[in-house]
């Protein structure tokens, strides 16, 4: 009786395990990066559009630190003490 029960136990396992994957749609990304036609430039002034946001937010202030990137350097001096290169 038991090894009846554990084929009938194996036998729906088996025909489980074979009907559970039979979708792969978990498998298949899309891809972020990828350029579309939905969100493509498709003339000059969808262009500029994108290029002057490109260019604002490399207006910023905060952004950039042109500041501090020039302290970190070896020709910036934090305070008035030390040679002129500030």
């Amino acid at each position: 009786m038991k090894i009846i029960n554990l084929k009938y136990y194996i036998l729906i396992f088996v025909v489980g395990l074979m009907t559970s994957c039979d979708d792969n749609q978990f498998l298949q990304e899309i891809n972020p990066n990828e350029i579309s036609k939905a969100n493509f430039w498709k003339d000059l002034s969808d262009t500029g559009a994108g290029l002057n946001a490109t260019y604002k937010t490399l207006h910023g202030h905060t952004l950039l630190l042109k500041n501090q990137e020039i302290l970190r350097s070896d020709m910036g001096y934090p305070g008035y003490g030390r040679p002129i290169p500030q």
